[in-house]
């Protein structure tokens, strides 16, 4: 049955009640937090049906939410809510990921936090970026799950590599001079490709954490490899986001996610949660990053090394029911 809305008639209660429980199936779907327990508890299975799981069905909450986006952009309060979700469900898989000391487990915190994103983007109304991100993400994702157990075998191969002295740069001038560099790349491609984020539904959050990423990689290289590695990696990092923006246009002419008209996630309180949530995660990196270790460090590392015992919960929760 086709739904005919139009932009400023109210919607009815139905719709909205639609609205937000194809919001809250995504959601537990894609694994996203406080329903994401349920990602890791896969792992028993063999590889191939963990690559299968991670890479093809937890994709399936966004690619809900990409479908039904022209009725969902009516439904007030849905996409912000998402938006919340995926940005703190990234922010907190991503700490947790860190101190997996299971392969496996590792890729599947990275799962749920890669999900967390592309939710994130839904609920910012980029609708193409997310299509892009499920596409991008199976593929390496199945990759890295097939090709997992030759990683003790390139570690036990893997020669370690004394980097020159003299090649090393300030921290502060790498931070700087990777800045500046990702700008220019940005904005060499988003010219090149007639890109204006301004326009573009969550456009300018996903620029800054876009810029956050690129720029957070470059100046940890800019401090520890030689001028060779350092031009590498700005060259690596000028192909990425290429590619990236061409993916991004070729997915928006194939899907036409831009014909949703509407402007999602602009509210100020939804722009401070998902800065809070990023903001926290760029300290965490920093701090642990120094390699200093103090008492608040070391619990922070057992709680998120344990999934902040969400598991544990679960287990203790649904132990009682059976």
């Amino acid at each position: 049955m086709r739904l005919n809305v139009v932009e400023g008639v109210p919607v009815s209660v139905n719709s909205l009640i639609i609205g937000w429980l194809l919001m809250l199936g995504a959601v537990t779907k894609s694994a996203q937090f406080p329903f994401h327990v349920w990602l890791p508890q896969t792992l028993e299975t063999p590889t191939p049906v963990s690559a299968l799981m991670h890479a093809g069905v937890v994709n399936a909450g966004g690619y809900l939410i990409i479908r039904v986006s022209p009725i969902l952009v009516y439904c007030p309060g849905v996409l912000e809510t998402l938006a919340v979700v995926g940005g703190f469900t990234a922010c907190f898989a991503a700490i947790v990921m860190t101190t997996q000391t299971s392969v496996k487990k590792m890729l599947a915190y990275s799962t749920v936090a890669q999900m967390g994103f592309m939710m994130l983007q839904c609920g910012l109304g980029a609708f193409s970026l997310a299509m892009l991100h499920i596409l991008a993400h199976s593929l390496y994702k199945a990759y890295t799950f097939l090709d997992c157990g030759g990683v003790i075998a390139r570690r036990a191969a893997m020669v370690e590599v004394v980097n020159d002295t003299r090649d090393k740069i300030h921290a502060g001038w790498a931070v700087t001079a990777s800045v500046l560099i990702t700008v220019a790349i940005l904005a060499i491609n988003f010219s090149l490709f007639s890109v204006n984020i301004t326009e573009k539904s969550g456009g300018a959050i996903l620029g800054a954490v876009m810029l956050l990423a690129f720029s957070t990689w470059l100046a940890h290289v800019f401090q520890k490899s030689t001028w060779k590695g350092k031009l590498i990696s700005v060259l690596f990092t000028a192909f990425l986001i290429s590619s990236y923006t061409l993916g991004y246009c070729l997915v928006q002419e194939m899907v036409k996610a831009s014909s949703v008209p509407v402007q999602v996630a602009g509210s100020w309180l939804v722009v401070l949660l998902i800065g809070l949530c990023f903001g926290g995660l760029l300290l965490t990196h920093a701090v642990t990053r120094t390699g200093a270790s103090t008492p608040l460090l070391d619990r922070l590392y057992i709680h998120a090394s344990n999934g902040f015992y969400m598991e544990a919960w679960y287990r203790r929760q649904f132990k009682q029911f059976s």
